[in-house]
């Protein structure tokens, strides 16, 4: 079930979907809100931190990023439309052991993926690094885990 309507500051088209299947342990599991933008010069990949390029399109964040939009919900090609999720329950990739319950950031090795900042409490982690959310299931390098988004600027919830 989708439900759909529109920011009237920005324009922007915002969408609140998911599926149940009543366990975080599959990654067939997410409900979230999101934002469509089109994809930037080199695309976008679905599971992947996305951040907004100058121009406002949707691109896979950099490691050194830290103004993260969201997760990418689909893999899309240069000025197509792409649905990032902003806040809400998504899958993303990991590039590193994933703990339940630890908190979630830009990885600083791989571009797009989640990495594990090894704490529980936000105030634990560097206000140089945004958190990204929590950790809701386990997760190896370069598997799929699921990731409860805390939403855009969330650098600042210490």
């Amino acid at each position: 079930m989708t439900f759909t309507g529109l920011n009237l500051t920005t324009g922007e088209v915002l969408t609140a979907s998911g599926v149940d299947s009543s366990t975080y342990a599959s990654t067939a599991w997410a409900a979230y809100l999101s934002v469509t933008r089109l994809a930037g010069s080199a695309g976008t990949t679905v599971n992947m931190l996305t951040k907004l390029d100058a121009s406002g399109n949707a691109v896979i964040a950099a490691t050194s990023d830290v103004n993260i939009l969201g997760v990418a919900q689909a893999t899309a090609a240069s000025t197509y439309p792409v649905q990032v999720a902003t806040n809400g329950v998504v899958g993303c990739v990991a590039d590193n052991t994933i703990v339940v319950g630890d908190l979630v950031g830009a990885s600083t090795v791989t571009a797009g993926d989640c990495t594990d900042l090894s704490q529980t409490s936000p105030s634990a982690v560097s206000t140089a690094v945004q958190v990204v959310g929590r950790a809701l299931t386990a997760g190896s390098t370069g598997n799929v885990m699921m990731v409860q988004l805390y939403g855009p600027g969330s650098s600042v919830r210490r």
